[in-house]
């Protein structure tokens, strides 16, 4: 588990770095509004209670629910992320 964990991580950063490296995007350190943090805590807050529901499942051998866990965090964790990035560009062209 921890072995995937990491793979996942590591195809992440390496697409996310593609494609800025693709997109000449400028890297922003942070949110730049209330929005764009709100959306950063409810995602994180989503896959630490993924996290714990994954460790749960796997302790009581619920493997089935344990691949739903996985499938739904990775759709909150891409829905998030578009809506974080359109957020976040909304409120920089505020701060323009």
């Amino acid at each position: 588990m921890t072995m995937v964990l990491s793979l996942a991580t590591l195809a992440l950063v390496a697409i996310d770095h593609v494609v800025r490296r693709r997109m000449r995007m400028v890297a922003v350190p942070g949110p730049t509004g209330p929005m764009s943090l709100a959306i950063i805590v409810v995602t994180s807050v989503a896959m630490i209670g993924a996290f714990a529901l994954a460790v749960v499942f796997e302790v009581n051998e619920q493997r089935l629910w344990l691949i739903v866990t996985t499938a739904a965090g990775l759709v909150v964790a891409l829905i998030c992320s578009a809506l974080y990035d359109l957020a976040n560009a909304r409120e920089l062209l505020r701060v323009r």
